[in-house]
């Protein structure tokens, strides 16, 4: 049966499998001989141990199309990066990294800075749309939770 991890605690593996639902699992000890770990996002097969519990066994991970290290998920197809545009200041060498990563891996992505109204309004034209920025390839928005004041 096949199924996707969408939780992991202290060795317990939580794998949606479609109709079914969530089983908890353990991972096989082939996984720690071969050094590979269950990650969050990978499809996974499992056989099942107690049916009326949702108790399961993971047999088999197959293959990832991306696997991240922080946070530690496999076959991510697209990110959304969070920053404050002001207070506090965005930490732009952090910003770098995370593209870095994601570009690595071919994930799309998607920068979004928020706290726009604490922003002179000159600053970012059309805020609040999705625009792909054609210096940099990503997508960028510039949003506010709060609403804008009208003067």
């Amino acid at each position: 049966m096949q199924g996707k991890i969408v939780k992991g605690i202290a060795g317990f593996y939580y794998v949606y499998v479609e109709d079914l639902g969530v089983y908890e699992c353990k991972a096989k000890g082939i996984f720690r001989n071969q050094k590979q770990k269950p990650l969050v996002g990978d499809d996974v097969e499992i056989g099942i141990l107690d049916e009326k519990e949702k108790e399961g066994t993971i047999i088999k991970l197959l293959p990832r199309s991306t696997e991240l290290i922080r946070p530690a998920v496999a076959n991510v197809d697209q990110a959304l990066v969070i920053f404050a545009a002001a207070k506090p200041k965005p930490n732009l060498s952090l910003l770098d990294r995370f593209l870095v990563m994601m570009n690595r891996q071919s994930v799309d992505t998607i920068i979004c800075f928020n706290k726009r109204t604490r922003l002179l309004k000159r600053t970012w034209k059309n805020s609040g749309t999705f625009m792909p920025d054609v210096r940099t390839g990503f997508f960028l928005s510039v949003q506010s939770i709060r609403k804008e004041r009208e003067n």
